[in-house]
């Protein structure tokens, strides 16, 4: 088994306006690379909200207002880009 970390930014957890849920997504987000496209069904499950859209739905809100995500709804499923706030690093994932 090897060690595998995630980078969180400190600031994301010092962010008072955010939910739990919502900096966990981000962190969920920021561990799966490889995949920029997810369904709400599964990112649901993946931060232990069942299939509750209106809870989603507010953590992902939560996220673009507070400048961490941008989310491209013009495709399904949709492709989430991480940000870092006050930096010029943006991934997409």
């Amino acid at each position: 088994m090897t060690d595998q970390t995630i980078e969180t930014p400190i600031e994301l957890l010092r962010e008072n306006e955010m939910s739990p849920r919502a900096q966990f997504l981000w962190i969920y987000l920021s561990a799966h690379p490889e995949q920029s496209r997810h369904t709400q069904e599964h990112l649901c499950g993946a931060i232990g909200i069942g299939n509750n859209g209106q809870q989603f739905n507010k953590y992902v809100a939560q996220l673009e207002a507070n400048g961490w995500l941008r989310v491209n709804r013009s495709v399904k499923p949709h492709r989430y880009e991480l940000l870092r706030k006050n930096t010029e690093e943006n991934t997409l994932w």
